[in-house]
């Protein structure tokens, strides 16, 4: 089951945060708490839904556990991603510092190469 991680109503990512954790709607409908604290939601967002929004205490809307594991999930990929992506970019920051000095090694090599056979031809 694959579900939207933002909110059909403000288009937020989902989080674990206080007002952006996924909450459930009477119609199974989910929407983020920020906008279930909004006075003038009176009505799930969602195209041709249209259920009452009641005006209740937060708790009483459960929390969408299951949504809010798989955008736990995907965050946590995104920054096992993210810190590969960092480390290959070390690799071949370091790996173009070593080509760098062995290159001009051999510029150094060929320099006193060069220099040795010009002592030798006079």
């Amino acid at each position: 089951l694959q579900m939207d991680a933002n909110c059909p109503s403000c288009l937020n990512p989902f989080s674990p945060g206080p007002l952006t954790t996924p909450h459930i709607l009477s119609c199974s409908h989910t929407l983020c708490s920020a906008c279930l604290l909004h006075p003038g939601l009176l009505q799930c967002p969602v195209l041709s839904c249209q259920a009452p929004i009641p005006r209740q205490s937060m708790d009483m809307f459960p929390v969408n556990c299951y949504l809010l594991g798989e955008v736990m999930v995907r965050q946590a990929q995104v920054r096992k991603v993210e810190d590969h992506q960092e480390q290959i970019c070390v690799n071949l920051f370091e790996d173009k510092a070593a080509v760098s000095r062995v290159s001009c090694e051999v510029d150094q090599f060929k320099s006193q190469e060069q220099s040795a056979r010009n002592l030798k031809g006079r």
